[in-house]
């Protein structure tokens, strides 16, 4: 093609055609850009290709987090429910007004469960990898905003129950001391027996109220982070699959 242009301006020079050589000269110029340019937005269309076919994997990739963080939510969030529920039952109980000294005792040492919180765990792989990659970018400004704060109050929310739970079982280890709990056992063992003999009542309920008020106060904390989170992870999926289905 270039030896074809170029034989043409050869014969127009050979002839002293020189405005029609300038002209053609021009003319071939524009061709030239114009072919540039449709090079250029090839190309520009191609890289928008790839960038869009990598945002759809971002987003199927978190979508497939989001979606195993929604199931272990919902199942948090359900034992949290079953756990205040059993909870509270014995706090009534405990501050019943026609409830006894003996009462409390019988409480403490036989329907009171003592564990503490263990955190759920998210699947943060994903959301990870495009922060540290600078991929976070490529997606658009509303779904990247919910998704910053979804795995943001992960840590938000982990450091204050951490401190619950820490303050928690400080209380519960000091109150273990005195009062070896019942953890589950389907037996009576000497250890466990001796150390409810004799007990000061009065000094067990102060101490009793106290343990019930904390292990209240951390369950009641981590079961509403739960519900938050549960509420944004709807709320970014939905998100999500909006835009998937807007790049079809």
């Amino acid at each position: 093609m270039i030896k074809f242009f170029r034989k043409i301006r050869q014969n127009l020079l050979s002839e002293g055609k020189t405005g029609k050589y300038l002209k053609y000269a021009i003319g071939e110029i524009i061709l030239v850009v114009i072919g540039i340019l449709i090079a250029l937005q090839i190309n520009n269309w191609n890289e928008e290709k790839k960038n869009q076919k990598l945002v759809s994997n971002i987003l199927y990739d978190l979508m497939s987090d989001l979606k195993k963080d929604s199931i272990d939510l919902a199942y948090h969030v359900k034992y949290s429910e079953q756990e205040l529920s059993r909870h509270n039952l014995i706090i009534d109980r405990a501050r019943n007004k026609g409830a006894t000294l003996d009462t409390l005792v019988f409480l403490g040492k036989n329907e009171f469960q003592p564990h503490w919180v263990a955190p759920l765990n998210y699947n943060s792989t994903t959301f990870q990898s495009i922060k540290s990659s600078g991929k976070l970018e490529l997606l658009s400004d509303s779904i990247k905003k919910e998704i910053i704060v979804f795995y943001n109050k992960i840590g938000y929310y982990e450091s204050i129950l951490n401190e619950l739970n820490a303050q928690y079982r400080r209380s519960l280890h000091e109150f273990s001391q005195h009062f070896i709990l019942n953890k589950g056992l389907d037996y009576e063992y000497l250890a466990r027996v001796i150390s409810w003999e004799n007990i000061d009542k009065k000094e067990f309920v102060l101490k009793f109220d106290a343990l019930l008020t904390l292990r209240k106060l951390l369950w009641d904390y981590y079961y509403e982070s739960l519900k938050k989170q549960q509420k944004r992870n709807e709320s970014v999926m939905k998100l999500i699959k909006k835009e998937l289905k807007e790049n079809r």
